[in-house]
């Protein structure tokens, strides 16, 4: 004689199977809280990568891009041409062709304007700088290798 088995979860695994989601939703949705922590992370993620997009551009393209650094956020600039000295044409964000690379909404502290080299090097930056971004987190920018270092 065949036996029939009926398939399906028994009540104690759908109770310990509620009971994990539930502990799992408290933890993740007790993290939401503090949403600022969240946006100051990416709004310093952000100026580190475009500090480094621009120290990559002007090694790609042979000319220099200046990067200007404040309180009231950054910007990256190119020359009309290679050897002009005015940095007036506004360096297109990668993600977002239309529009500069730039964010107005965070800030910087020191406030600093340098450029990057075609040799990879930086001008107008007396020394090795450290910048933080929105009060407390902090990146380096050394003088005479252009690297962009998060410590």
């Amino acid at each position: 004689m065949l036996k029939s088995f009926e398939s399906g979860f028994t009540l104690i695994e759908l109770i310990t199977i509620i009971l994990l989601l539930s502990v799992l939703s408290v933890v993740f949705f007790g993290r939401l809280d503090n949403l600022s922590d969240l946006t100051d992370r990416g709004s310093f993620e952000e100026t580190v990568a475009a500090v480094r997009y621009a120290q990559k551009l002007a090694v790609s393209t042979g000319c220099e891009v200046r990067v200007n650094l404040s309180g009231a956020g950054y910007a990256l600039s190119q020359g009309d041409s290679c050897n002009s000295g005015t940095f007036t044409l506004a360096v297109m964000n990668p993600a977002d062709r239309p529009n500069p690379y730039a964010n107005p909404n965070i800030s910087i502290a020191p406030a600093d304007s340098f450029e990057f080299t075609p040799q990879s090097t930086v001008n107008n930056l007396g020394s090795d700088v450290t910048f933080t971004v929105n009060g407390d987190r902090t990146f380096r920018v050394y003088q005479f290798t252009a690297l962009v270092d998060v410590p």
